[in-house]
């Protein structure tokens, strides 16, 4: 009796645990998403401001890797504030009821383990809608922001301060406000 209460307690908190940490802000895949999307003003900067790669390269590493990191954190951030959001708006959708209806072939005793396997795939599919919408909107705003700053707001500073300040700029900004965003829950 005891036995089965701890191995009960132990596999919510292994539930637990999976479901508040699906993965660190440095995801392998959101880390190559934000290196992707630093990489993407290098084509700007070398044909506007004739920044050479070979040049430069020291330069672009470096606010790549820097900028990289913190959309990464961003992705997460976003992604873990939604997926907060949209787990409490969907808890409600799969009931006993709608999984005995829709299975009425199943006996009863089934119907318990069939409703959590379609919570869990719930909860798995909607970590990925945030995730990929998080990248999405992340990239977006971020990519804006570098055009606005780098050749409207700093047009006339030297090409490599500018890309410093427009680049670490731009992901500062989308960095803190998807940390506002997820305290204001």
């Amino acid at each position: 009796m005891a036995e089965d209460l701890i191995d009960e307690d132990d596999a919510v908190f292994k539930q637990f645990q999976h479901e508040v940490t699906p993965g660190g802000f440095l995801q392998p895949s959101n880390l190559a998403n934000g290196v992707f999307a630093a990489l993407v003003p290098i084509t700007l900067y070398t044909g506007i401001f004739n920044m050479s790669i070979f040049d430069y390269f020291l330069l672009y590493f470096i606010v790549t890797v820097a900028v990289g990191v913190s959309l990464s954190f961003s992705y997460h951030n976003v992604s873990n504030f939604l997926r907060s959001l949209l787990d409490w708006k969907r808890d409600g959708l799969v009931t006993n009821a709608r999984v005995r209806k829709s299975n009425q072939d199943q006996n009863t005793e089934n119907i318990k383990s069939l409703v959590e396997a379609q919570k869990k795939e719930q909860r798995q599919i909607t970590y990925k809608e945030t995730l990929f919408f998080s990248i999405l909107y992340n990239n977006l705003f971020f990519l804006l922001l570098v055009v606005f700053l780098g050749f409207y707001i700093l047009r006339s500073v030297p090409g490599v301060y500018n890309y410093i300040l427009s680049l670490g700029g731009a992901a500062a900004a989308v960095t803190y406000l998807s940390q506002t965003n997820s305290q204001n829950q």
